[in-house]
């Protein structure tokens, strides 16, 4: 089996590794797809998709097996992953992703924190909202999840949609975040045109997800009808999600910034067309303490591109030098 790839969009060109360090899937010692991580005393079956099954085991082997469990808040079923010891840890999806888009991510920081990745409403494994939800509904949705499972207060990582879904919760229920990691964020007025949002989100997201296995095996087939299906006519068929993503993309948060009271970590990526490190500034000038960290040669997912170092930053913000 070859080099573990990832796919920076922005550059056109697939790179091994992390920090020049490359990674194969044989370090795992990978079994049969017939062993799954939820196996175990007290653990259900969780059923995964081909290659985060594989890549879940050898998690599994170095001492992580996640909880995958649902809730019901509001009469939304939300689909979520649970696992570790310590402060709670939310990380927070963008647009088109789910609770496994931080796959890579919540794998390490769960031996430090309690880590709790959801499905946001119409997304993964969570239901649709039951009307044309904003950014709003979304933070509500969040905070009565927090209190349903008992959580007075948590840290945030949060990704683009997720991002705005945070600004809008920090600003309004200050309370229950503590520090917060927003990852190429959306939440500031864009430059750019509705049209270029929807196609740059949804597809960017979906194709890295898709070069990740994250999507199903992966085919030229595959990847045409990513191309083909995140056209015009496909957004104008999307039904309730697509009339929920125009309300949320009008939606910008730049008055609610000064209003967070939380220690914020921006991280962006240089060369992100879909949120530009602009925004990052704009929100680094505006949330009272805030820092911008901003990584070469990496795009609206920076914290795919460049793994390695993310990891290195945000546990330092977290834990400091321990």
């Amino acid at each position: 089996m070859g080099p573990f790839y990832r796919f920076t969009p922005e550059r056109g060109k697939r790179h091994a590794g992390v920090d020049g360090v490359s990674r194969r899937l044989e370090d795992f010692a990978t079994p049969p797809l017939a062993v799954q991580p939820g196996d175990g005393p007290g653990r259900p079956v969780v059923h995964y998709r081909q290659f985060v099954r594989i890549d879940a085991w050898a998690m599994a082997q170095k001492g992580w097996q996640w909880l995958r469990a649902h809730i019901d808040i509001d009469g939304v079923t939300i689909a979520y992953d649970i696992d570790g010891q310590g402060p709670p840890m939310l990380f927070l999806h963008g647009w088109g992703g789910s609770a496994k888009s931080f796959l890579p991510v919540y794998q390490t920081f769960f031996q430090w924190f309690r880590v709790i990745a959801i499905d946001f409403p119409g997304f993964g494994e969570s239901t649709q909202p039951p009307a044309v939800w904003g950014v709003g509904e979304y933070a509500e949705c969040v905070y009565k999840f927090l209190k349903a499972l008992g959580i007075e207060k948590t840290h945030v990582i949060a990704h683009s949609f997720g991002g705005k879904v945070t600004i809008w919760l920090a600003a309004h229920h200050p309370e229950v975040v503590d520090k917060i990691t927003l990852v190429n964020a959306a939440g500031v007025k864009p430059k750019r045109s509705l049209q270029y949002y929807v196609k740059v989100y949804t597809f960017k997201t979906c194709k890295k997800l898709y070069q990740w296995g994250l999507l199903g095996p992966r085919s030229d087939e595959r990847l045409q009808k990513l191309y083909a299906r995140f056209g015009s006519r496909d957004y104008q068929e999307a039904g309730a999600m697509r009339n929920i993503m125009v309300r949320v993309v009008n939606q910008h948060l730049d008055s609610l910034l000064p209003r967070i009271q939380s220690p914020t970590l921006l991280i962006w990526g240089e060369n992100d067309t879909a949120t530009p490190v602009r925004d990052g500034k704009i929100m680094e000038r505006w949330i009272p303490d805030a820092g911008l960290v901003v990584l070469k040669d990496a795009g609206h997912f920076s914290y795919l591109d460049q793994l390695g170092s993310f990891n290195k930053i945000v546990k330092h913000f977290y834990l400091g030098s321990s």
